[in-house]
């Protein structure tokens, strides 16, 4: 067996179409049973440059023979395989295409390419974009490759890939010809001449869409031709039904068509001009419009279904430079009175009445939010603030023995938060006192002696241990850290000061009171201007989102400060207007809406987008 390119190499010859396809053909070359699927998908994946693609067979339900990028969980919808939907148009003409709103609002394409010989089965493609330019070059590079299926039990032949290859240059060839011409009219008839020479037929007509109406423009073999004549009338009433679906239509029609019983005009022009099969094939600009219709009839036998997917492929690569000749063979009066037509036909026609009535209501709404004031709320982000605060430290080196309290803790007045450990003290508090009976024995003995040279040597040394004596016990009696009023600890950790080692002075705590509250608020820069000693306004905590609690501006301290990426705010400070709650915690933080005064609604809604256009244009 044969080994599939390796992933890195695929991905550094993404853009190598050469390499991707040699890829796939060794893919194909495998043995039915050892065929990898998934990797199949995936290099047609990169070859025709779309997101999604799966080798799917058209059974009940739906079923995924491969895909790219296993490792997720889509897979095709059912949707494009009902009756009369997308899938019953790619089995008859060989690829179908769909632009769909996927879930994350953005337009794309639903492309089906049949893969020849293998009955059902079918290539899916998922485009992320409507242009045609890039959807015609994505069906062609898919029909290029789609070549063989995935079937079940059995080595059914997917066709022969020379011959696919062949007719896509053929129309290849058939497209370039037309585009070369320089003339509007020569294309036109190069067009209609090759449509008939492809398919082996005996007629052709190409009709140009103007304004809703087909008008015919060349008619293979005429190089002139009278518009009253009823071929002609005939030719147009036909186009005009392929305007009306929307699609390309065959009479006699296919069983199950959901248009069977709905055709007139391309009846009656086969009645009246002895045609034995008439076929109309829409023209799609890259805005989704049709621009015109090929009109094709045999007379002695069917029109041959499979190549009409292959012609419509060539249609769309071929419309830009149709719509272009077209607009240049127009003069400056014909080009304006065209696009004058077109723009009244949208402003004043039945169509998009949607579109029209969303832009009455924009132009309303435009109106009124120049008219309607509107309360202007200035946001600032804000907390509440006391001065009454103190920090609580430790009296002696040593180690946090035990702790009572944490941040967020309402606390009594002289409740204990911390105690030192005071293990080492005791120790030395013994040894000392041990020292001190030794002093003062020598000190009795040297008395009873009359030395008084000894007596004053061991009194000095007495002393000296009785000092220390006392500091060692008023460390003791200060290891215990309490609280100096009621209040709430804003600083320190149970958790990180339980066993850690501390140095007299360091900070074990904050204290602070929950009266005299007030707010801090931070106003950007740019809104400063609109606040003003007396302004009012609300502020909610975070805690509590649902209440409002109402304050007045007392305070601007002129001074900015840098509040990182988002630039200079400047202090504010607010009185709260009513009675404080027991809940209320200083640090507390939440969001302030400062009255700015009654502004027209549309400059609250452009304010800020105009600001920044004048510091960008000064203007």
């Amino acid at each position: 067996m044969s080994t599939p390119t390796s992933s890195a190499t695929v991905a550094s010859a993404s853009l190598d179409v050469v390499a991707l396809i040699n890829a796939i053909h060794e893919i194909q070359g495998q043995p039915h049973s050892q065929r990898n699927l998934d990797r199949y998908a995936e290099l047609v994946c990169y070859l025709c440059k779309v997101s999604r693609c799966a080798v799917i067979q058209i059974e009940v339900p739906l079923r995924v023979s491969g895909r790219s990028f296993v490792d997720g969980s889509w897979a095709p919808s059912d949707r494009w395989f009902e009756a009369g939907g997308l899938g019953q148009r790619a089995l008859v003409n060989s690829f179908a295409h769909e632009p769909v709103r996927g879930a994350n609002g953005l337009e794309q394409q639903i492309i089906l390419i049949r893969i020849k010989g293998s009955g059902n089965g079918m290539l899916y493609l998922e485009l992320p974009s409507h242009d045609r330019l890039r959807l015609n070059e994505a069906v062609l590079r898919g029909m290029l490759v789609a070549d063989f299926s995935e079937t079940s039990g059995n080595s059914e032949s997917f066709g022969n890939a020379e011959s696919q290859r062949l007719e896509l240059l053929t129309t290849l060839d058939y497209s370039s010809e037309v585009m070369r011409m320089d003339d509007f009219t020569a294309a036109a008839v190069s067009l209609v001449n090759g449509a008939v020479s492809k398919l082996s037929l005996e007629f052709a007509a190409l009709c140009w869409v103007q304004n809703g109406r087909c008008q015919v423009k060349a008619i293979s073999h005429l190089n002139h031709f009278d518009r009253d004549t009823d071929q002609v009338q005939h030719i147009e009433a036909a186009a005009l039904e392929a305007l009306e679906f929307g699609q390309e239509l065959i009479w006699p029609t296919p069983a199950q068509s959901f248009y069977e019983d709905q055709l007139q005009a391309m009846p009656l022009m086969a009645r009246e001009q002895g045609l034995a099969s008439v076929c109309v094939i829409p023209m799609h600009s890259p805005d989704g419009d049709i621009s015109a219709v090929l009109v094709v009839a045999a007379t002695m036998r069917p029109i041959p279904v499979g190549a009409l997917g292959q012609l419509q492929m060539a249609l769309d690569l071929i419309q830009p430079r149709m719509q272009e000749l077209y607009a240049k063979q127009l003069n400056w009066f014909g080009r304006t009175k065209n696009l004058a037509l077109e723009w009244l036909t949208q402003l004043l026609g039945p169509e998009l009445v949607m579109t029209k009535a969303v832009a009455i209501l924009v132009f309303v709404l435009l109106i009124l939010t120049n008219i309607i004031p509107w309360t202007y709320h200035i946001d600032a982000s804000t907390e509440l603030v006391t001065d009454s605060t103190r920090a609580l430290s430790a009296q002696f080196d040593g180690r946090v023995d035990q702790v009572f309290a944490s941040t967020g803790d309402l606390v009594e007045a002289g409740k204990i938060l911390a105690l030192l450990d005071t293990r080492e003290l005791k120790e030395q508090q013994i040894e000392l006192s041990s020292e001190m009976a030794k002093y003062d024995a020598e000190l009795r003995k040297a008395r009873a002696m009359n030395t008084l040279a000894d007596v004053e040597i061991f009194q000095a040394k007495h002393d000296e241990v009785y000092a220390k004596l006392e500091r060692i016990q008023q460390s003791i009696n200060q290891s215990a850290t309490t609280a100096p009023f009621q209040g709430v600890i804003v600083e320190g950790e149970r958790r990180e000061l339980l066993g850690a080692p501390v140095r007299r002075g360091d900070k074990l705590f904050r204290i602070a009171k929950t009266e005299n509250l007030y707010l801090s608020l931070l106003v950007s820069e740019k809104e400063i201007k609109d606040v003003h000693l007396g302004s009012i306004g609300v502020f909610s905590l975070l805690s509590r989102p649902d209440q409002d609690i109402t304050f007045t501006v007392t305070a601007i301290i002129p001074m900015a400060q840098l509040k990182g990426q988002d630039g200079n705010h400047f202090q504010v400070k607010a009185k709260i207007t009513q009675t404080s709650e027991n809940w209320w915690r200083p640090g507390m933080t939440g969001l302030a809406k400062v009255d700015g005064g009654y502004r027209r609604i549309f400059w609250l809604l452009t304010h800020k987008l105009v600001d920044y256009l004048r510091m960008k244009l000064w203007f």
